[in-house]
C-alpha cells in the first residue's frame, strides 16, 4: 500500500499542535504542586470539561483508527458497537459520578483504589486492583499508541520508531509538568479535533463514492451477507460481546471514573451527560462509517493492513491544509486517553501499593515524585513493547483490557454505592472471581459468548456470595455511609462530624 506524504502546509499544522499541547501543560503546572493537585486539580471541573475529558480519555485512536479497520473489514453490522455506546455509557456517568464527587472531597479519595479502600476498609482490595492496573491497562496503551504512530509514519516519512517516541515524548512531558489539569484542558481541545477528523474524513468519503446508497449497492454486490447483513463477519457472539463490553466497560475504567473524583458537584453530570452523548454520535458514527465507505471504495486492497485504512483515506481525499488538522485529530485522540491512563496507573503504584501497603507515612512529596516516576517508566516501557512490534489488531487490544478492567471494577463500585451489605469479602471475591472468569473463559476460546458476560456474572456472584459470609463492616460505619438507610443518590459520606467518622474514616 502506498500513501502520500503530507505536504508543508499540513505539517506546519501538526507541528503547532504539539507546541500547544506543551504550552498548556506548562500553564497548567501551578496546579500539580503537591498530589492531590496533580490527581484532580482543584475538584471544580464544569459540565465542557467534564465531558470533553470523559469523552476524549475513553475514545482515542483505537476509535478512529481501530473502528475504521474494523468496520472496513467486517461490515456494515459493526454500526452496532454505536448504539451500544451512545446508550450504556451516559448511564454509568448518571449512576456513580455523584458518589464519586462527594468522596473525593469529604473523603480525600483522589483514586479508584482508594474509593475501594475507604469504602471496604481495607487495603487489600485496593493493592489488588492497583497491581492488575499496572498489568492489564498496557495492552490498551499499546493500541494506542500503534494507532497513532501508524497514522504518522504513514504520512509524513517518519519510521514508526520515531513516530511513537514522539507521540508518547510529547505527552510524557505535558502529563509530568501539568498532571490531571494539563490533561484535561487538552482533552477539551483534542475531543473537537477528533471530531471534526472522522466527520471530515466521512463527508469527503461520501462525496466520493456518491452517497450512502452507493455505499450499501457496491457492498451488497460484493458480499451482502457478510458486509451488509448483520451480524456481518463477526458472527453474533463477537458482535454482541464487542458491542457491550465497549458499551458497558466504561463503567469500570480507573481512568474514566477517575475524572468523577475532579467534578464540581452532582449539578455538573446532566449537561456532561448531554455533551458526552453529543460528541459520541459525532466520532462513532463516522469512524464506524468510514470502514464501510473504505471498504465500498477500495474492495479488499487493505484487507491485510485493516489499521492502515483511515491514513490511506486521509492521503487519499483530503487537501493539504486538512490531512493535517486530520493526523492532528489522530495524535490527539492518542494523547488524551494516554495521559489519563499513565496518570492512573502512576497514582495505582505510588499511592494505592506504596503509600497504601508499603509505607503509609509516606510523605505527598515522595508519592507525589513515584508517581511521576512510574509515568515515565510506563510510557518507556510502553514505547519498548510498540515499537518491537505488536501484530494484533487495535480494536482487540482495547477489548481485552476493557474487560480485564471492568471485571475487577464494576461490580465493587456498585455494589458499594448502592448497597449495604457490601463488604470486603465481597469486593475481594468479585475481584477474584470476576478476573479469572475472564482469564478462563478467554483462553478456552470463548465458547457460546464474549469472555466479558462470564467475568461479569461471576464478579457478581462473588460479590453477593462474599458479602452474605464474610464479616460485616462496622454498623456504625455503615451508617456514615447510608444514613437511614438511603441509596447513594443519597449519600452523604458522613455529615456529622462524629468520633466515629473520624476514627473509622481515616483508618
Amino acid at each position: 500500500m502506498i500513501v502520500e506524504k503530507l505536504g508543508s502546509t499540513a505539517m506546519i499544522i501538526f507541528w503547532i499542535y504539539f507546541l500547544g499541547m506543551i504550552g498548556i501543560g506548562i500553564y497548567c503546572r501551578k496546579y500539580s504542586t503537591d498530589f492531590n493537585g496533580f490527581m484532580v486539580g482543584k475538584r471544580d471541573l464544569g459540565p465542557w470539561y467534564l465531558g470533553c475529558a470523559f469523552f476524549s480519555t475513553y475514545l482515542s485512536s483505537s476509535v478512529l483508527i481501530g473502528n475504521c479497520g474494523t468496520a472496513y473489514y467486517n461490515g456494515m453490522s459493526y454500526m452496532w458497537n454505536t448504539v451500544a455506546q451512545v446508550l450504556c455509557t451516559p448511564i454509568g456517568i448518571i449512576l456513580l459520578f455523584a458518589g464519586l464527587a462527594k468522596a473525593s472531597k469529604q473523603l480525600g479519595v483522589v483514586t479508584v483504589p482508594g474509593y475501594l479502600k475507604k469504602r471496604y476498609l481495607s487495603n487489600v482490595p485496593a493493592g489488588l486492583l492497583a497491581a492488575f492496573m499496572l498489568v492489564f491497562l498496557l495492552p490498551y496503551l499499546i493500541g494506542v499508541a500503534k494507532g497513532s504512530a501508524l497514522m504518522i509514519s504513514a504520512v509524513t516519512g517518519f519510521t514508526f520508531a520515531q513516530s511513537v517516541i514522539l507521540i508518547l515524548g510529547v505527552t510524557l512531558v505535558y502529563s509530568l509538568i501539568g498532571g490531571f489539569m494539563a490533561g484535561t484542558i487538552t482533552d477539551f481541545f483534542q475531543s473537537l479535533l477528533m471530531c471534526f477528523g472522522a466527520t471530515f474524513v466521512f463527508v469527503a468519503a461520501l462525496i466520493e463514492i456518491g452517497g450512502i446508497n452507493n455505499v450499501i449497492t457496491t457492498l451488497s454486490a460484493m458480499d451482502y451477507d457478510h458486509l451488509v447483513n448483520s451480524p456481518g463477519a463477526l458472527g453474533w457472539n463477537q458482535l454482541v460481546g464487542v458491542t457491550f463490553v465497549f458499551g458497558l466497560a466504561p463503567w469500570g475504567l480507573p481512568q474514566l471514573l477517575q475524572k468523577g473524583f475532579a467534578m464540581k458537584d452532582k449539578r455538573v453530570i446532566k449537561p456532561s451527560v448531554i455533551i458526552v452523548i453529543f460528541l459520541m454520535l459525532f466520532i462513532l458514527y463516522t469512524s464506524n462509517g468510514n470502514g464501510a465507505i473504505a471498504r465500498a471504495l477500495y474492495g479488499d486492497a487493505l484487507l491485510e493492513s485493516t489499521d492502515s485504512v483511515f491514513p490511506y483515506m486521509v492521503t487519499q481525499l483530503m487537501p493539504d491544509w486538512a490531512q493535517g488538522l486530520v493526523m492532528a485529530a489522530v495524535v490527539a485522540a492518542a494523547m488524551s486517553t494516554l495521559d489519563g491512563v499513565i496518570l492512573v496507573m502512576g497514582a495505582a503504584a505510588s499511592n494505592d501499593l506504596y503509600k497504601g501497603c508499603i509505607n503509609p507515612n509516606a510523605s505527598d512529596k515522595t508519592v507525589l515524585r513515584i508517581t511521576q516516576a512510574v509515568m515515565f517508566i510506563v510510557l518507556g516501557l510502553l514505547a519498548i513493547i510498540t515499537i518491537g512490534g505488536v501484530g494484533t489488531q487495535i480494536t482487540f487490544l482495547a477489548t481485552f483490557s476493557h474487560t480485564m478492567m471492568a471485571s475487577m471494577i464494576a461490580v465493587p463500585m456498585f455494589g458499594g454505592m448502592f448497597w449495604r451489605g457490601g463488604n470486603t469479602t465481597g469486593c475481594v471475591m468479585a475481584q477474584v472471581c470476576g478476573a479469572c472468569s475472564a482469564l478462563i473463559w478467554y483462553a478456552l476460546g470463548q465458547p457460546f459468548c464474549h469472555f466479558f458476560f462470564p467475568a461479569m456474572v461471576m464478579s457478581f456472584v462473588g460479590y453477593v456470595v462474599g458479602s452474605k459470609f464474610g464479616k460485616p463492616l462496622p454498623e456504625e460505619y455503615i451508617h456514615i455511609l447510608f444514613p437511614n438507610g438511603q441509596r447513594e443518590k443519597e449519600f452523604h459520606w458522613g455529615i456529622h462530624n462524629s468520633k466515629m467518622k473520624k476514627e473509622t474514616v481515616n483508618k
